[in-house]
Formats: structure tokens, C-alpha cells, sequence
């Protein structure tokens, strides 16, 4: 009788079946019968969808047709190649697509289908070279992402692009006061277990269970890597300046530009007098005292603080060369700002329970901070007050540096949290891109929120590189565990070396020949494997009956 194996091991599951490497199963196991349920409950041979009716189309024929004369090695290559840079196949999951929990598409759905996963175009992502606007990115760009199994920061490129046109967009709230612009089908990362450390499975937004705790908790950054970017005559008292300006300044005329409060006889004038910069100085009606900075490299430089004609309070904001700036800058401005606007507030009426907050009614300028501080290495908590004593009606957004915060413990990875989703609201339409991340399928954006981007792919690579003429031994589908939960890869058995490579189609998806990709069993994202499968033949220890628990 078939072995019943639930999808997630259990420890008499690990006694029986043991840990393995690709070269053992693959010499030692034995040829049989595998049944699994790709449609989520009729149990099928998977070798059967292999045989369905296939047609390619004109471009894949073409394609098929330059490449006759190439080795084994070389078509493996470039299949591997087409598939990636030509189609538009963007994984989504089988939830959303067939409304079923499990669901493998024969090769010619997969190759007529085209699916993916979006986000707003004016959303900001870190970059190598900083923040861009999601309607910005280029492949190639190198996006920074989060390697959960070497436990670091990495970047990666983008691989593939797809502009998705209008689609409707959800905004995601976070416990910790930011949010993110996405669709119902964007990839979330969310954890999956209560105890021990934290461990992540994708998860589409549609599909978030709200209801428990740990289930709706995302990993946010801590402290990011980044490539500082000086500004040789701004030194560390002139970034005080900014910072000051930025809370008390104002612009009128586009030429009177001035900062003000009585602290500036002890902390600016100084300053000024230092580096020679003019100035004039007068008390308004209120009796505060007001400098008016004069003719200088330096007042040219922050007359472009604010986006248009309304108040800095409103508007105001850091130019984007300035937020790579060295920490030691960065932390000079945000020290700047809160002698302006910023004070100190005991929580509960606690001893050792004191926090400073940032005051400011700039929602760009508190994104900006927020970002500045996962650069330092203390996330800010945002709260938006609606009503408040302050001037006018609009809303004023209150940073938190907390040193106990609960959005700076790490849960089993180095400069990583987790935040919870609070709720989610309609946005209406909007215009969407979609990307994919090389190796790790994961970017932050600029808040420090990480997010996402299978055996489909995998089955129309097999049927590809079947009518291209590759041996059927020299191809097949491995089956199994990864860090991310269960997936499907296919590999190939060079011809060079005779190895058996890795032709995965997102945790492996670089665009490299043979000789130069990685054996199966070097790939650290690969777990335990359940069973192998290509045209002909199945193997697994035993004869095996695969079912969810």
C-alpha cells in the first residue's frame, strides 16, 4: 500500500525518509509510482500532464527553430534563457488563479497564461543607488533584499519587468504608522508559525488571515545597508542648520528664506559666523527671534526644500541627494530637527521609559525621516494625529524613537523585525508595475517594509526542452521542501562535467550557461526532497502518496 506523506514533515516523517542529497536519491531511489493532487484533490500521475496536447506558438517556434543546431548544454541554456527574458509567466498563486489551494497547469496554459502580482507606480523601493519610484525601475536595477538563509542584506537584480497597466490598489496599514500601495495580489511575506524563530511563506495580500496574531506579521528592517554619498563642503554643523530649517524655516518669494525660534542665538547664529554665511536678524510680533539667511551657496542650496508655493510645514522635504548622505550627517540633521521640533515624552510615567518625538505636518518629510532612521539603526514609530492644538486643520504625523520599541527586536535575523498588518483600505485605480527579484524574490520598500514576488514553470520547461530534442534522461523535476515551503524546480544533467544543475525558474533564475550554474545540491534554498519526475520515469524511496495534512 502507497506511503501517506503530509506536504509538511513531521519528525516521524525525517525518521523514515532521513535527510538527502541529490546525487544519493538520484543513484539509490527507486523507479515508481508517484500520485499527487494537482488539482488539490484528484490524485494524479504528474508524468500525465505531460502528455496533454501542446502547440507552441509562432515566437516559441521560431525560437525552437534557431536553436537545432546547437549541443545539449547550449539549448538547455538558452530554454532556460527564453523562458525568462521572453515570456511574460509571473508567478501568482493557484488560489487566486483556479480558486483552488493546489492546482499544476499543463505546459500550454502555462505558456498561453502570463500571470503576476503588481505594485502602485509612485511607490519608493531601496535601490543600490537609493530610492526610486516603482515606475522606475529598470531591469538590471539592483534591489535591496534580505537572504533569510544566510541571514544578511543582499542586492539583487531585477530580472524581469512588466508594466501591468491600471489595476485597482489596496493600501496596506502597519502597526508601526507606514503603509504600502498594492494589489489583492501582491506577494506578501508573512509568518507562519507562533514560537521559535520567525519563519516566512508567501502569502498573496487577498489572502492574509487577519484573525491571528502571527499570521499577519511581516519583517520589516532595523537597520539597512546603503552606500553613503557625501556632499564635501555640508559638513556635520551645516546639516544642524538644515535640520533646524526644515522644522522652523520658511520660504517666501522664493527668496527670502528664513529660520526662526529663540533657541537660534545659542545653536545657529554660531554656526553661521562659523562658515561666513550672511544673515539678518529681526523679532517678529510674536517676540520670537527670526534670522534671514543672505546671498550664499548655502541659502541657493535649501531654497529648493519645499515642492511648491504652500508653507514649508506642509511641504517641506529633503532633497534626494541628501539622503545618502554619511550617518554622521544624517544624524546631524534629524538632531537639527528636533531642537525645532522635536521633544522628549516619558511613556506610562515610567523611569527609563523616555522617547523623543518628531513632530511635522510633511507627510514626505516623515516618510523621509523614517527612512533616514532604518539608515541609523532605530526604526521610527509614525503616528498620524488627525486632531491636535497645533495650527490649521491638517494632520500632524509624530515620529517615535523608542529605544524598547517592539519594532526593533529581531526575531532570529540580524537587523530584521517584524510588524504586524492593522488594515487595509480601497485606493481606487491606479497605474501597477511588477518585477522579479533574482534568487531571494524579496525588495524592501522605502518604510523598511519586505515583501515577495513554480512547478507550472517547471512543467513547461520539461515539455520545451522535450521538443527540442534534449534526452528525456537528462531532464527532470525535482520535488520537494524549500526555505519558502513546498516547490518544483527542474534540473538538467550536463553534459560537461555530467552534473546535475539547477534550471529553477525563481529561486534560481539567473541567466547563466551550464557550465557555470550551480549543482542541485549546493543550493542552500533547497530542502528535503519528496519525489523526482521527467517524461518516463518517477523516483522516490517509496511508492508515495502525497496529500496535505
Amino acid at each position: 500500500m502507497a506511503d501517506v506523506i503530509p506536504i509538511r514533515f513531521s519528525s516521524k516523517f525525517l525518521e523514515k525518509f532521513g535527510d538527502t542529497v541529490a546525487e544519493w536519491w538520484n543513484d539509490r531511489w527507486k523507479k515508481t509510482t508517484v500520485y499527487y493532487p494537482t488539482d488539490g484533490v484528484t490524485m494524479t500521475d504528474p508524468r500525465e500532464l505531460l502528455k496533454a496536447k501542446f502547440e507552441p506558438t509562432p515566437k516559441l517556434q521560431s525560437f525552437l527553430d534557431s536553436i537545432k543546431s546547437l549541443d545539449n548544454d547550449d539549448k538547455a541554456y538558452m530554454i532556460h534563457r527564453w523562458i525568462l527574458k521572453t515570456l511574460p509567466f509571473k508567478y501568482k498563486s493557484d488560489s487566486e488563479i483556479w480558486h483552488k489551494t493546489e492546482y499544476w497547469q499543463t505546459p500550454q496554459i502555462t505558456l498561453e497564461l502570463g500571470t503576476g502580482d503588481c505594485i502602485s507606480a509612485d511607490q519608493m523601493v531601496i535601490t543600490k543607488v537609493g530610492l526610486k519610484k516603482a515606475e522606475d525601475i529598470q531591469i538590471g536595477d539592483l534591489m535591496l533584499s534580505y537572504d533569510f538563509a544566510g541571514k544578511d542584506y543582499v542586492y539583487k537584480p531585477i530580472i524581469n519587468l512588466w508594466n501591468k497597466g491600471i489595476k485597482h490598489i489596496k493600501r496596506v496599514h502597519f502597526r508601526n504608522g507606514s503603509h504600502i500601495d498594492v494589489t489583492d495580489e501582491h506577494h506578501m511575506l508573512v509568518r507562519e508559525n507562533q514560537q521559535g524563530i520567525s519563519k516566512y511563506e508567501r502569502c498573496d495580500l487577498k489572502d492574509v488571515d487577519l484573525t491571528r496574531w502571527w499570521k499577519k506579521k511581516v519583517p520589516c528592517a532595523v537597520k539597512i545597508p546603503y552606500d553613503p554619498k557625501d556632499i564635501d563642503w555640508l559638513d556635520e554643523r551645516l546639516c544642524f542648520i538644515l535640520g533646524h530649517f526644515l522644522a522652523e524655516g520658511s520660504i517666501e518669494n522664493d527668496w527670502h528664506i528664513e529660520t526662526s525660534g529663540h533657541e537660534v542665538y545659542d545653536y545657529i547664529l554660531p554656526i553661521l559666523e562659523e562658515h561666513d554665511i550672511p544673515y539678518t536678524e529681526r523679532i517678529n510680533n510674536s517676540g520670537v527671534p527670526v534670522i534671514r539667511f543672505g546671498k550664499s551657496k548655502f541659502k541657493e542650496f535649501i531654497s529648493k526644500f519645499r515642492t511648491d508655493s504652500d508653507s514649508m510645514s506642509f511641504t517641506g522635504h529633503l532633497p534626494m541627494e541628501l539622503l545618502d548622505l554619511p550617518i554622521s550627517k544624517l544624524q546631524a540633521i534629524l538632531d537639527g530637527y528636533f531642537l525645532g521640533d522635536g521633544h522628549n515624552h516619558i511613556r506610562c510615567n515610567k523611569v527609563g521609559k523616555m522617547e523623543k518625538i518628531y513632530s511635522t505636518s510633511s507627510h514626505s518629510l516623515a516618510n523621509q525621516f523614517q527612512h533616514i532612521a532604518l539608515k541609523l539603526g532605530y526604526p521610527l514609530y509614525v503616528y498620524k494625529q488627525e486632531h491636535h492644538g497645533g495650527i490649521g486643520t491638517k494632520p500632524i504625523y509624530r515620529l517615535h524613537d523608542y529605544e524598547n520599541s517592539r519594532f526593533r527586536q529581531m526575531y532570529g535575523y540580524p537587523n530584521m523585525s517584524e510588524v504586524s498588518i492593522s488594515y487595509i483600505e480601497d485606493l481606487g485605480e491606479s497605474q501597477t508595475y511588477d518585477w522579479e527579484v533574482e534568487d531571494t524574490h524579496n525588495f524592501f520598500f522605502a518604510n523598511g517594509i519586505c515583501t515577495a514576488q513554480c512547478e507550472d514553470a517547471s512543467l513547461l520547461w520539461l515539455k520545451i526542452v522535450e521538443i527540442a530534442g534534449i534526452p528525456n534522461y537528462r531532464c527532470k523535476i525535482y520535488c520537494g521542501d524549500t526555505d519558502g515551503g513546498g516547490h518544483a524546480y527542474p534540473c538538467y544533467l550536463s553534459e560537461e562535467g555530467n552534473r546535475w544543475v539547477s534550471m529553477d525558474l525563481t529561486y534560481y533564475a539567473k541567466i547563466l550557461q551550464i557550465e557555470y550554474r550551480a549543482a542541485v545540491q549546493d543550493i542552500r534554498y533547497y530542502g528535503r526532497v519528496w519525489f523526482s519526475f521527467n517524461r518516463s520515469t518517477i523516483w522516490a524511496q517509496h511508492d508515495t502518496l502525497i496529500k496535505y495534512s
